[in-house]
């Protein structure tokens, strides 16, 4: 395969080669979950208590929205809205998803062409 010579530096020309599925495999790390994980395991995980219980506890606190009061059910409320929320979240980051790993593979693709188009 040939290479290109940039800044007296020698780089390879992107192609099929392993550079290529290097390339790809590192943009599917940046991922914050993987995809193969089950929906219904992200919501009751760890990271649904971390990201649900502190903010309730310091809602409660500050008694904010203060409408709930500062009792158990105010506690309850709070902590099902926050909940909730982190569910939408994940619910959308799932939907998201493939659609951002398929840009993120044409990007990668078209990179690809244009640079073994200037080398050529």
């Amino acid at each position: 395969m040939a290479s290109l010579t940039v800044r007296g530096r020698v780089v390879p020309r992107a192609g099929r080669g392993a550079g290529s599925q290097t390339r790809r495999s590192s943009s599917e790390n940046r991922a914050s979950t993987p995809l193969h994980q089950p929906v219904l395991k992200r919501l009751f995980s760890v990271a649904a208590v971390t990201s649900t219980v502190p903010g309730a506890i310091l809602q409660q606190v500050h008694d904010w929205p203060d409408e709930w009061g500062r009792k158990r059910l105010g506690f309850e409320k709070r902590l099902g809205s926050l909940y909730g929320q982190f569910v939408i979240g994940v619910l959308i980051e799932d939907g998201v998803k493939p659609s951002i790993t398929r840009i993120r593979g044409i990007a990668a693709r078209a990179r690809a062409t244009s640079s073994s188009a200037w080398a050529t």
